[in-house]
């Protein structure tokens, strides 16, 4: 009898703490819902590496740029916290080139830079812990699909006290992909209608497209930070 209740003390007791935590993984108040997004993105492309030399030889041609985006999503609940969230965002991003890599002409070159804007499109799958009705932590996962709708690869030089600049297109026979698959990892907290996230996109595809034979290749990885608001 003692233990019985002693027992039925011990459930008693820990019952709050197993409701707490199903709530946790399974909130219960799950639903579809439509989101906007804004985000400050950070493009890193890896060093240029030529595959056809025995050495693999590598070269940092160019450097980390800053850009945006802003977009949609639409998140679908599956199954307890777990959800797939498709969307769709605009991007404006930039990459610096190396000046020891610019023309040596005069007038010098004195910097270069390649600027996109796009289209890409997310379906990333995620799962979220309510820690309470108004905070939850999530961590999602997927594929990425971008395609560059402008490419220019911009230069400026300077003679005298004259400063001139100009670009030419990338997205062409020997340049850049246009089109590219990453994958996409990250996390984020939401706060009520609050939604902050941070994420990074290796790409899994060469950013290079060659037709002359040769094998340079390089990556263009993104890692962005996002806030967002829920509707």
């Amino acid at each position: 009898m003692i233990m019985k209740k002693l027992l039925l003390s011990l459930i008693v007791a820990a019952a709050p703490m197993i409701a707490s935590a199903q709530s946790i993984f399974d909130s219960g108040k799950n639903y579809k819902y439509f989101g906007v997004r804004l985000g400050l993105d950070l493009t890193c492309p890896t060093k240029v590496t030529d595959n056809n030399s025995p050495l693999n030889l590598a070269s940092d041609i160019f450097k980390t740029g800053a850009g945006f985006n802003v977009g949609a999503i639409y998140n679908i609940p599956v199954w307890m916290n777990m959800y797939v969230e498709p969307g769709v965002t605009l991007y404006y991003h930039t990459y610096k080139l190396n000046k020891d890599f610019l023309p040596e002409m005069d007038p010098k070159y004195s910097s270069g830079s390649v600027r996109e804007f796009g289209l890409s499109i997310p379906v990333v799958a995620g799962y979220h812990f309510d820690f309470t009705d108004d905070i939850k932590v999530r961590v999602f996962t997927g594929p990425v699909f971008s395609l560059g709708l402008k490419g220019d690869l911009h230069v400026t030089d300077k003679s005298s006290d004259i400063k001139l600049s100009g670009s030419t297109g990338v997205y062409k026979d020997g340049g850049i992909n246009r089109s590219n698959i990453a994958w996409r990892i990250g996390a984020g907290i939401d706060y009520k209608q609050f939604a902050f996230a941070v994420y990074g996109d290796p790409e899994l595809t060469h950013a290079y497209h060659n037709t002359d034979g040769s094998n340079m290749v390089f990556r263009r990885n993104v890692v962005s930070f996002t806030l967002g608001y829920n509707f």
